[in-house]
């Protein structure tokens, strides 16, 4: 006999569109992190904090991985991550 066993969906928790729309504002800060070092002659680069919504959500951890991307580019001397209220903080 066999068992049926489901296995749990990974992303079910995440709506599509919020992976996107992360994926792609991931990417546009990447390319504004890379047109920056290469069109900025100046020597100090400035620092940068990252809203990232509550400390357990979704954005918190796409904004540590877009910190540890942005530290790996060099274009910033400081990146901090602020945790917010989300969506909640922005109705104030």
């Amino acid at each position: 006999m066999t068992q049926d066993t489901e296995t749990p969906d990974v992303g079910a928790s995440v709506p599509l569109r919020a992976v996107i729309a992360s994926l792609i504002t991931i990417v546009i800060l990447a390319a504004g992190t890379f047109i920056y070092r290469h069109v900025s002659s100046a020597t100090t680069h400035p620092s940068i904090v990252v809203a990232t919504g509550p400390q357990s959500g979704t954005y918190q951890a796409l904004g540590v991985a877009l910190q540890r991307a942005l530290e790996r580019t060099g274009a910033f001397e400081q990146i901090s991550l602020k945790a917010t209220d989300g969506s909640v903080e922005n109705m104030q």
